[in-house]
């Protein structure tokens, strides 16, 4: 199942609130109720993030309704969570929610009733409690099929018999039919004096039962719902509500209580081409449709940061905030122009529908209110303006004709205005008390010149600030792990085990390559080049897996080497009984020997040998006890560490400065080694071949690498080693599997490590590459020498791609003994699975070098977040960013690092810190860009 879109930005909540738990039953009951019986359809997930709305779609016949249940609980833990009513057609491109156009299955119609709430909701004319919403959903006449307690209001469905596919012959139907019902309903809530929003748009996203809503932080209400089983026809629908309005009871209205007439150059039928919300979803407001001055466009665009965004993202605007633009823009000077203009990028714009919409903009509503545009956006944009709370609506800005250069200094350093209203058209008023300035006329058409301004002057920023750069968190992208590159008898056993412990394919996958090489060792090897018989591959390997605690690293490679860990028990007691028979005999030896020096006779009788131990992983040994171990086992071992950054760490502990060449030549798999003490004599061993397996945290990894990548004394080829290390994506939902583990897949695998390990290290199994086969590793090695040599690659990475010289060769040998063929040369088939091998760990070597290079942009990305959130305010130090301790940010050097980053980003700009009269070192401060937005 793929990863989650921008899952990165979802945080745990409070504690205060972690009491509050989404409920996956019913969130899968609630989806089956809707969508049993769809034959097919894109289902359209969002939620609320860093970066804006995350919107993923999934196929429903890709995933059971309890994973995508699953799914959408995961993210409603710390943030809202939305679904589309409607099934899309089709996967659309990332970023884009489409329109009504793409939606083609419909599990029935339905209404969004707000419940007044003062910290949910900014208007505050809606139903008063539920029960007042629930008068209203029902003033159809009609019993809902189904009702969701939102948290702050109710969701009425009225449910189709089955998911109703939606096609061009009853796409104008349905549509008009949902458009009816809101009209019935708000109808009525207009004669309580009640407010309601408009869902008739086929496109509408509401929230799902069983997660949570988080408008109100402290206050968390789980989303949940009732279930009546009464469920309808459309054609039964439609009649219901056409008698109703023929009775003439209720007349149709929309937001405000206005829906404009029909155009007339608009044909009847036609679908409104840039349309992804009803007219409720237009960002329109209480400001009035009355008559204001020409405003500016130029100093709107510097102060609103949403403006910016309606400009600059007018490719993928959502119609309400496209509806809520133009009505600034349309009063703006030269605003016909300015809103084909801005419209244009966008891919269904049509000059005609852009017309129609702006003559509505300009005649049916006023200019959209800070406050309107704050709800749709999430304040997204308007908390980062400096203009927030002091004015009602963007045109404001450019009604008041002074330049931003002119107007107040950095606010960071100035002091907090008196409290200002507005007037009846949005303009800021001064507080109580203070003089009221010149009121600015309208100038005349005919003008030569503007009088000079001389209103009272918004507070801006001084200087003009870039648009803030996103910030990337993103990890490289790795190669997915393709199953066929395993050997066939480890395949379903690789499967089953990932299956079961829900973790990436890739960690088996490679815990039984590198088991296997710590099985075979020095009882196979190759000759890569065809008459070069100097260069001989042992086919032992380093490796690991990459990731977070608690990702069941420690189970997982447990479950992988139990062919090893049973072998090696069986070897055990073999090996006890063999020294209980030694033990007597070198006793019955030593007897002897002593009875003839007694009788002064010559013993010549050899001592008895020690019967060698078996061995075949190890986890923490000194270096003289594997000089003893590796003398009884010549073919290697498997050096297995729960965690590698505890055996990174042993290898740089003082006293223990002999075990890292020691390591170093281990991995070669093919040469002795030797060490000379005073009081212990010689201790040689004639091969040393070790194969290390183990998990570490991404945490840990970083710091190991930092000397290997910058140079440091770590540097010495040592991490490169790790050529079957990966870091793939992990999952983020979770499916539990709990049945019996697959064993006829474990038994082909127990079979594979039970023939490898009878061969012999004294005659080991001696190969090459077949004709074909040889031909593909001279070619890849070419490129392989060609890239290495020449010198565009960083040092690091030439070192450690330079390793795949033997890697390649090894993978080939493993794939081929563990497919069964030992008496044979490595055909072509393995050779290429082996390269196949290689491309995909590379992709795994740059995402793990990444945690180094990478840095200063993690760590960027680290503090981004912190101040989209508001947790230094608008203006603070680096030492304020050290003193917290938040992650990669807490010392002075990485801070420093990160501050440049985001400079360049256009996040904050440094600024000098006023002088002390005492003197001292003079400072700097940075001061946040005021389009960074908080969450």
């Amino acid at each position: 199942m793929p990863p989650y879109t921008d899952l990165s930005v979802v945080s745990a909540p409070p504690l205060s609130v972690a009491r509050v738990s989404p409920d996956p039953l019913q969130a899968e009951r609630f989806l089956r109720l809707l969508y049993s019986g769809a034959p097919r359809g894109y289902l359209t997930l969002l939620h609320k993030g860093a970066s804006g709305m995350a919107c993923n779609f999934i196929d429903i016949l890709s995933l059971t309704m309890d994973q995508i249940a699953a799914r959408a609980c995961q993210i409603a833990t710390a943030a809202d969570v939305y679904f589309g009513v409607g099934l899309r057609g089709d996967k659309l491109e990332a970023g884009k929610r489409g329109d009504a156009s793409s939606i083609i299955m419909l599990p029935g119609l339905y209404a969004d009733i707000d419940i007044r709430h003062a910290d949910a909701h900014v208007q505050q004319n809606r139903p008063p409690n539920e029960d007042a919403a629930m008068e209203v959903l029902c003033s159809s006449g009609m019993e809902p099929s189904m009702i969701v307690h939102s948290g702050h209001g109710l969701h009425g469905y009225l449910l189709f018999e089955k998911p109703l596919g939606i096609d061009a012959n009853n796409r104008q139907t349905v549509q008009r039919t949902a458009a009816a019902l809101h009209s019935i309903n708000a109808a009525h809530a207009q004669r309580r004096g009640w407010a309601i929003d408009n869902v008739a748009d086929l496109a509408r996203i509401l929230r799902p039962a069983g997660t949570i809503n988080w408008k109100d932080p402290q206050n968390p209400k789980p989303v949940t719902f009732e279930y009546t089983g009464r469920r309808y026809s459309l054609e039964e629908i439609e009649q219901h509500i056409a008698e109703q309005l023929a009775a003439g009871s209720r007349g149709f209205v929309g937001f405000g209580g206005f829906v404009p007439p029909p155009d007339p150059d608009f044909a009847a039928g036609e679908t409104p081409v840039m349309q992804e919300g009803s007219g409720d979803d237009r960002l329109q407001d209480d400001v009035g449709n009355q008559e204001f001055p020409p405003a500016r466009i130029e100093p709107i665009m510097t102060g609103c940061p949403w403006m910016r965004h309606c400009h600059d993202d007018a490719e993928t605007l959502r119609e309400p905030e496209w509806y809520g633009m133009l009505g600034i823009i349309g009063r703006c000077a030269d605003g016909e122009r300015l809103a084909h203009e801005w419209s244009k990028p966008h891919p269904k714009y049509t000059h005609r529908e852009a017309d129609r919409k702006l003559r509505h903009a300009l005649t049916d509503a006023g200019p959209v209110t800070c406050a309107r545009v704050a709800e749709e956006t999430g304040g997204t944009y308007c908390q980062g303006c400096l203009c927030a709370g002091l004015i009602k609506s963007p045109i404001t800005i450019g009604t008041v004709d002074t330049s931003p250069m002119d107007l107040a200094p950095d606010p960071a350093n100035a002091p907090l205005l008196p409290p200002e209203t507005t007037d009846s058209v949005g303009r800021v008023a001064p507080a109580p008390g203070a003089p009221l300035p010149p009121v600015q006329e309208p100038v005349p058409e005919n003008a030569s010149a503007p009088a000079a301004p001389t209103t009272t002057p918004v507070p801006w920023v001084q200087g003009q600030w870039p648009q803030p750069k996103p910030l990337s968190t993103t990890l490289p992208p790795v190669v997915a792990f393709d199953p066929d590159l395993l050997p066939v008898a480890f395949r379903a056993y690789a499967l089953d085990v990932a299956e079961r412990m829900q973790v990436p394919l890739d960690f088996p996958a490679a815990a039984l390559l590198v088991a296997l090489a710590g099985a075979t060792g020095r009882r196979a090897r190759i000759r890569p080049k065809r008459h070069d018989r100097d260069w001989v591959v042992v086919p032992n390997l380093w490796g690991g897996i990459v990731s977070r605690p608690g990702n069941l690293k420690s189970p997982l490679i447990s479950a992988v080497l139990r062919p090893l860990r049973e072998l090696e028990k069986a070897a055990i007691a073999e090996h006890k009984e063999q020294m209980g028979a030694y033990e007597l005999e070198l006793e019955a030896w030593e007897a002897r020997k002593k009875a003839a020096f007694k009788a002064g006779d010559a013993f010549e009788e050899p001592k008895p040998e020690r019967p060698p131990g078996t061995r075949y992983i190890i986890n923490d040994a000194t270096i003289e006890k594997l000089h003893v171990i590796l003398e009884d086992n010549p073919q290697g071992v498997l050096l297995f560490r729960d965690e590698l950054a505890g055996w990174f760490a042993g290898l740089d502990t003082k006293g223990r400065e002999r075990e890292r060449p020691f390591f170093l030549e281990g991995w070669n798999g093919d040469g002795g080694y030797t060490i000379d003490r005073i009081g212990r004599g010689t201790l040689y061993v004639e091969y040393v071949c070790i194969s290390v397996f183990g998990g570490i945290q991404p945490a840990r990894l970083q710091g190991y690498l930092t000397d290997a990548v910058l140079g440091g004394g770590g540097d010495d080829g040592l991490a490169q080693r790790l050529q079957v290390i990966l870091w793939p994506d992990q999952e983020t939902d979770f499916r539990n599997v709990d049945r019996e583990p697959d064993r006829v897949a474990a038994t082909a695998v127990d079979a594979v490590f039970q023939r490898v390990t009878k061969m012999s290290p004294a005659e080991p199994f001696a190969t090459r590459f077949s004709d074909d086969a040889q031909e593909l590793f001279d070619d890849w090695r070419g490129e392989l020498e060609t890239r290495v040599r020449k010198g565009k690659l960083p040092r690091f990475l030439e070192s450690h791609l330079a390793k795949y010289r033997s890697l390649m060769p090894s993978i080939a040998l493993l794939l081929h003994i563990a497919d069964g063929s030992e008496g044979a040369e490595v055909p072509l088939a393995q050779a290429q699975r082996a390269a196949d091998w290689c491309s995909y760990l590379e992709s795994h070597a740059l995402r793990v070098y990444s945690c180094v290079t990478g840095f200063a942009e993690r760590a960027a990305a680290t503090l981004g977040e912190r101040i989209s959130k508001g947790a230094l305010g608008t203006r603070f130090s680096a030492r304020d960013v050290q003193t917290h301790g938040w992650t990669n940010l807490t010392k002075h050097e990485a801070v420093l690092l990160a501050l440049g980053v985001l400079q360049d980003a256009g996040w904050i700009r440094a600024v000098p810190r006023p002088k002390l009269p005492v003197g001292g070192r003079p400072t700097q401060d940075y001061v946040v860009n005021p389009a960074v937005h908080h969450d």
